[in-house]
């Protein structure tokens, strides 16, 4: 069965409108270019913390999705816990599709 989330995030990986890692994250939140922030299911609370406070701050959209670090690393070949969407419809598409598994 294919992961129609994380094909949606290579997707959107391949179109530059990704950000991967803590840092990254950080760097795009504050230069308000990120519409969307997913943290692993497994993210540390530490990690959690720290993006939460800047999210907060510049009101992005934050999301937990039912993947863990080591898919992320399956997927981009980077360990991370935290990615960033920077394109207004690939957000609205990835938030969709998170909730539909949620249901």
């Amino acid at each position: 069965m294919q992961d129609k989330l994380l094909s949606f995030l290579g997707l959107a990986r391949k179109a530059g409108k990704l950000n991967i890692g803590s840092d990254a994250v950080i760097n795009s939140i504050l230069k308000l270019n990120s519409k969307l922030v997913l943290f692993a299911s497994d993210a540390s609370q530490n990690t959690v913390s720290k993006i939460l406070k800047y999210s907060k701050k510049n009101n992005i959209v934050t999301l937990f999705c039912n993947r863990t670090k080591n898919d992320f690393y399956n997927m981009f070949n980077r360990q991370c816990a935290v990615l960033s969407v920077n394109d207004e419809n690939f957000s609205k598409k990835i938030c969709s599709l998170i909730k539909e598994e949620t249901k």
